[in-house]
């Protein structure tokens, strides 16, 4: 399946390079068959995702993933008989800062009040307070992965679990595999610290030990320092909670200072891995179950390539939100959370979604590891 002329996009000065060029020719193939991308009957959705910097992976997937649900959804008549309209916005998130910029921007320049995003925690957090005050609008995470996010307001949801879950049954592996003593890399981000503090909690439970832990800034990647007092304390593993491009400099600098034991890591994306520069060979880490075939399908059709991570989560949060509003017979924000409140086994490409009362999604994490440069299930 190629796309049609059917999706509606807005794309607002957003400065999307590299492997995202391939949504600029989507959207001009789309605009330039003479669809008018802006039109006041259309259904529009504000997607708040990080689009540049250092979570960009995760926004662009989570973007092709909503572009292809509302693909499909305009191809089938739309929603309650209209289009929807995606309108995008850089969040940039180094800085918490710039996603309540993108999202004020949205809300009151643009009146929506459905919105996909944001992607990574500190947008989120930032976020949150302004649900308490504007009950008018709705938001879906797709990758974002505390409970902080969706426990601040009815009107906040996430696809993403919670991580704290990785980071607990990472804590058993350790212990199970005789690794009682283990040192942390995290950062000064509430995502990080988290997961942290959920693994630590964990495995005293059990009976190891945390012998140290570094929170540098998530923007440091020279961490020589910091490594050499993880060093120093002499664990059996290192536990990366930090993320991307930090995580990637993390490991190199860890090997290259003589660590050679075991590491694990609450999550991996193709941007650490790419940072890693292979030192990260070995690397136990949770996931959630893959996406299901026929969206890989889909998606591989649409896009060329396989879908990562957080495609599928964004594309279910776009169909959630049409079922919602078909459901409800509405497009009042009041209404459509009412029904999203009410799903239960909704089978999506991510798997069944079940929103808990706070709007979270609870998932079993699994665990893989890489090995050859490959990602590989694992024994658990």
């Amino acid at each position: 399946m190629r796309v049609s002329n059917s999706l509606l996009i807005t794309v607002t000065s957003l400065a999307i390079a590299g492997s995202s060029l391939l949504l600029w020719s989507w959207r001009e193939r789309l605009v330039s068959g003479g669809s008018t991308a802006r039109d006041s009957a259309n259904i529009r959705i504000g997607a708040v995702l990080c689009l540049t910097g250092i979570c960009a992976e995760w926004g662009n997937e989570s973007l092709r993933g909503a572009l292809l649900a509302v693909e499909e959804l305009n191809r089938t008549g739309g929603v309650l008989g209209r289009k929807i309209e995606l309108v995008p916005q850089d969040s940039q998130e180094e800085q918490p800062t710039e996603a309540i910029n993108a999202f004020h921007h949205l809300r009151r320049n643009e009146g929506i009040s459905l919105f996909l995003g944001p992607t990574w925690t500190p947008a989120g957090l930032a976020l949150a307070p302004l649900a308490e005050r504007d009950t008018e609008f709705l938001m879906i995470s797709p990758s974002l992965g505390v409970k902080n996010f969706n426990e601040a307001s009815p009107n906040l949801f996430n696809t993403w679990p919670h991580d704290e879950g990785i980071a607990r049954r990472l804590a058993h592996y350790a212990y199970e595999h005789e690794l009682k003593r283990v040192a942390i890399m995290s950062a000064t981000q509430q995502w990080s610290q988290t997961q942290a503090a959920a693994f630590s909690e964990e495995l005293v439970g059990l009976g190891g030990q945390v012998v140290a832990m570094e929170e540098p800034v998530p923007t440091q990647n020279l961490l020589n320092a910091e490594a050499t007092r993880l060093i120093r304390a002499q664990p059996q593993a290192i536990l990366f909670t930090c993320l991307g491009d930090q995580e990637g400099n993390a490991a190199k600098q860890l090997r290259g200072l003589g660590f050679d034991g075991p590491v694990l890591s609450v999550l991996v994306d193709e941007t650490t891995l790419t940072a890693a520069s292979g030192t990260l060979e070995g690397v136990v880490f949770g996931r959630y179950p893959e996406s299901q075939n026929w969206f890989k399908s889909r998606f591989q059709d649409a896009f060329g390539k396989k879908p990562g991570i957080s495609s599928d989560t964004a594309y279910d949060a776009i169909h959630l939100y049409a079922r919602a509003a078909e459901l409800a017979n509405s497009l009042a924000p009041d209404k459509i959370r009412e029904q999203l409140q009410a799903i239960h086994n909704y089978a999506g490409a991510s798997g069944t979604i079940s929103f808990d009362p706070t709007g979270g999604v609870p998932r079993t994490p699994t665990l893989l590891q890489v090995r050859s440069g490959a990602i590989q299930g694992i024994e658990n």
